[in-house]
């Protein structure tokens, strides 16, 4: 997810050809220039000519962009949508939170219209949600995922969460998912030790 390009980035008389990558968290800069910068940190990102122009207070460089791209990539990296934005919990939303709690998601669920929170995902407390937000366990995630599939109401949004760097994750949960039955089709940065798959009842394939 998030935007991609093949550029030339400059900062004062260093040139490369780069890759760089833009998401709600930060601006990944990849081949002859390797840099990461956070979203946060990003003091000014304004279109000059044809390139899209960043400062931080550590670095200063242009993007070769283009003037068009260059607008849109400053207006995403100066409005990155919140954590609640990217999983769709609004005023009107009823959230459903299973299994441990991660404080970015108590934070973000609190924008919802109702919160509640459960040990289990049962099928009474999937109908009545509009968003679910589960947090899997390394040793449970199968399971977990397999009970989740045969209660999700169609409509409702499950988003799987878990634990970067520990088995199930990315590729692994898509696929036991898949298997269940579920459709996979948005992922999210919840911090920096987690990240969450978001699920629609129906066939994968």
């Amino acid at each position: 997810m998030g935007r991609d390009a093949r550029i030339v980035y400059t900062s004062g008389k260093e040139r490369a050809e780069v890759r760089a990558h833009l998401d709600s968290a930060a601006l990944e800069i990849t081949g002859g220039k390797k840099l990461i910068v956070r979203l946060s940190d990003v003091r000014s990102a304004k279109v000059v000519g044809d390139a899209l122009a960043i400062e931080t207070k550590a670095e200063k460089f242009k993007l070769a962009l283009g003037a068009k791209a260059a607008a849109a990539w400053a207006k995403k990296i100066l409005n990155p949508p919140s954590l609640a934005d990217k999983l769709g919990v609004k005023a009107d939303t009823r959230v459903l939170i299973v299994g441990a709690r991660i404080a970015e998601l108590d934070e973000a669920a609190a924008k919802a219209a109702k919160v509640e929170r459960a040990a289990a995902l049962t099928a009474a407390k999937a109908k009545a949600a509009s968003v679910v937000l589960l947090t899997l366990g390394a040793e449970t995630a199968p399971k977990q995922i397999e009970a989740a599939a045969k209660v999700l109401p169609k409509g409702v949004g499950l988003w799987l969460v878990y634990t970067k760097g520990v088995k199930p994750n990315g590729d692994g949960i898509i696929r036991l998912a898949r298997q269940a039955g579920l459709k996979d089709t948005k992922v999210a940065r919840i911090s920096d030790t987690h990240a969450a798959l978001r699920f629609i009842a129906g066939n994968s394939t």
